[in-house]
């Protein structure tokens, strides 16, 4: 094999490989278009196993990726309905109320161990008092 065949033979290899990272990239734009996904330079390049830097210096992807990329909204966003308003309250008032119990039940268990914990410190008091009683007589 000669050097010029050999570079013959880089080229071509090259080429082939160029062209098959550029298949790679229309197959994901293609995926994530057919599965509703949004399309951006990183789920293109995470999609098709190539890097970003190299979609963003390839005019024909960064040409696919502009025609499904979905545009930001511009301006204020839209204000709830009055029936979602009222939903969206009804739902937070039934989250804090159950919340509210919720707590309410934790207190009422602390509470009750406090009062458990303030006999048996009493009733060991108590004790340990007959104990240094029975000490000093014996």
């Amino acid at each position: 094999m000669t050097a010029d065949s050999s570079i013959q033979a880089l080229q071509a290899a090259t080429a082939r490989k160029s062209a098959q990272k550029l298949q790679d990239g229309l197959d994901a734009i293609r995926h994530l278009v057919r599965t509703k996904q949004p399309v951006s330079i990183s789920a293109v390049a995470r999609q098709g196993g190539l890097s970003r830097p190299y979609i963003s210096g390839n005019p024909t992807l960064m040409a696919e990726i502009g025609k499904h990329r979905v545009q930001p909204r511009r301006g204020p966003a839209p204000t709830p309905s009055e029936g979602e308003e009222a939903s969206v309250t009804v739902a937070l008032r039934n989250i804090i109320r159950d919340k509210d119990a919720r707590h309410a039940k934790t207190l009422a268990e602390r509470d009750q161990t406090i009062r458990d914990l303030r006999a048996e410190s009493r009733q060991l008091r108590e004790e340990n008092a007959r104990l240094r009683g029975r000490l000093r007589n014996a």
